[in-house]
Order: C-alpha cells, then structure tokens, then sequence
C-alpha cells in the first residue's frame, strides 16, 4: 500500500513539474481551441443565415476579426504612441522631481542610500538628467544635493535620524528602513 501511494505521488510531482515546464504550450493550446470554437460559432451563424458554403463562412468570420482588430489597432495605435512619446520625454523629470523631493527628508535620502549601494541609482540620475528644453541639468542636481548636505551638518543632524512626524510626510513605520 505505501509502494502505490509513493508512486502515485511521484508520478504526480512529475505530471506536474511536466506540466509547470511546458505552460506555454498548454496555455497557446487552450488560446487556440477558444479562437477555434468562437470562429465556428460565427461561421456557424454566416452559414445558416447566408446560405455560404462552410468553408466560405469561416473565410468571412476570420477576415472580420482581423479587419475588427486592424481597425482597432489603427484608432488606438495612434493616441498611444503620442502618449509614449510624451511618457518618454517626461519621465527624466519626473524621475528628477521624485529623486530631489526624496532627498529633503532624511527617511528619503537613506533609502536612495540604499538603492544607490543596490544599483547605482545616482550615478544614473546624474548622468540622465535632462530638463524641458533638452539640456543636461547635472550641475543643478550636484548643487541641490551639497546645499541639502550643508543644511544637514548646520542642524547637527545625525547620519540617519528618524523622521519627524510633524515635518514628514511619510507615515512612521518607515522610521524602520
């Protein structure tokens, strides 16, 4: 008895290692056999009510599902590549305008601390920065950051205070961090 239930739980564990290696192939398939039933669900409707041949009607249903789906890449696809191309033209300072609203608190300046030890986030934001009008705005940065630097050591602040909870805008459990 103990021999058949090790084995069928080996065979299970296999089955599904099988299964969670090959998901994309399951998940291609089942994709398929729904396109598969709703195309002959239309093609069943195009032959009965027009009176085509089988073959003639499934030619119909998958033309009107691809000019369905051109026509609707071709009205979106237009408003969505303008909205990209304003995402990418901003993101520099929004990245920037996060990056030095972060570096005003001391909860902020310890976890770009920490994010710059993980992947070199300053290093990245220096050399990107970039304002409206397309110019590199390194100095403006540098200048912000020895300023804040300087206003740290005037107050005598220690290397990572806690928040205050009067001048934070963050909640105080991120005093942990």
């Amino acid at each position: 008895m103990t021999w058949n239930r090790l084995a069928v739980s080996g065979l299970t564990v296999i089955s599904l290692l099988l299964i969670w290696k090959t998901h994309q192939i399951w998940a291609s398939a089942f994709l398929g056999v729904l396109l598969a039933l709703s195309l002959n669900g239309a093609a069943a409707w195009i032959y009965r009510y027009f009176r085509t041949p089988r073959w003639l009607a499934t030619l119909l249903a998958m033309l009107v599902v691809v000019v369905s789906l051109s026509g609707l890449g071709w009205m979106i696809g237009s408003p969505l590549a303008t909205q990209f191309d304003v995402m990418l033209r901003e993101l520099p300072a929004a990245t920037k305008k996060i990056y030095i609203w972060m570096d005003d608190y001391s909860w902020g300046r310890r976890i770009l601390h920490r994010a710059e030890d993980w992947s070199g986030i300053s290093n990245s934001i220096d050399q990107n920065e970039i304002d409206a009008s397309g110019e590199w705005q390194i100095d403006a940065v540098e200048e912000q950051r020895s300023t804040i630097g300087e206003e740290d050591k005037q107050e005598g602040l220690q290397e990572n205070p806690r928040p205050n909870e009067a001048t934070s805008p963050m909640p105080d459990f991120l005093g942990l961090l």
